[in-house]
């Protein structure tokens, strides 16, 4: 019989058992389980003395699946798409990007600096632009009022001529 116990000093949280024999006992059953629980906490008071309480924050060099937020709008959920192949199309992100039926995207990495590049060029492609933020991006259209500016494929903003200084409106008419 291979028998394998997970769980806390409060009691077992799974279990597996592959039976290669007929019959099983209940007093083989009672036997495993209470030899499981001995082992069981005497792995956990070894982890005790190396690890005396809880992490508040996750080793940088540790393995993460990071949930980056829900997209509700259908034009987000088309962004976030072309994020998953962004980032999978880049090789220093080195993440896989899953993207759930409700629009929540998952984010899994090796590490924490590969977690972060993927989260943030998912951020940089599904955020919705806001008045303030900054941008940088390609004149596509300039008009008497301004310029239209190209803040991510597919989302142009207007740059209203007023906020444009005197410096960038010189080299623009050279």
């Amino acid at each position: 019989m291979d028998f394998k116990v997970a769980g806390t000093r409060d009691g077992i949280t799974a279990l597996q058992m592959d039976i290669k024999i007929t019959g099983v006992t209940q007093e083989i059953m009672r036997g495993a389980l209470e030899q499981a629980n001995r082992a069981r906490n005497s792995i956990l008071d070894v982890m005790l003395e190396v690890i005396p309480e809880s992490r508040s924050e996750l080793s940088q060099n540790a393995p993460r699946i990071t949930s980056v937020r829900s997209i509700p709008r259908r034009s987000a959920w088309s962004s976030a798409r072309a994020a998953r192949r962004s980032a999978a199309s880049r090789p220093n992100y080195e993440v896989q990007i899953d993207i759930e039926e409700d629009g929540t995207i998952l984010i899994y990495a090796t590490d924490g600096e590969k977690a972060a590049a993927g989260i943030a060029a998912i951020q940089a492609l599904t955020k919705e632009p806001e008045v303030g933020d900054t941008y940088t991006g390609k004149v596509v259209k300039t008009t008497q009022f301004g310029a239209f500016v190209e803040l991510k494929k597919g989302t142009d903003g207007l740059l209203h001529v007023s906020n444009v200084g005197r410096a960038a409106l010189a080299t623009s008419r050279t």
